[in-house]
């Protein structure tokens, strides 16, 4: 049995429920702000602020221990009393990606 709708109108509530859908698609696309003519480049930073005082980071930089076979070797870092070498100091002049 082939049963063909005829004459279908869609209730109300779809229809309100499917216009607010585009206005909701069409406001988060417009949000999205791709194209305007905003001129922000991203990640150009900015100056130092003369009222925050900037601090050196420092990191330090070292190979993982491991033993004879290459497997990383477990280290009791309460042993005051080992020396290893090979670490490397950095320093940045401030916290900050561009420093």
């Amino acid at each position: 049995m082939n049963i063909v709708a005829q004459n279908y109108t869609p209730t109300p509530f779809f229809v309100g429920l499917k216009a607010f859908m585009l206005m909701l698609l069409a406001s988060s696309l417009l949000s999205c702000g791709g194209g305007g003519g905003d001129n922000v480049s991203i990640g150009s930073g900015q100056g130092s602020d003369p009222v925050v005082i900037d601090y050196p980071l420092f990191y330090i930089k070292k190979p993982l221990p491991t033993d004879d076979m290459g497997a990383l070797e477990q280290v009791d870092v309460r042993d005051l009393l080992s020396v290893q070498f090979g670490a490397d100091l950095y320093m940045r002049d401030r916290a900050s990606v561009s420093a």
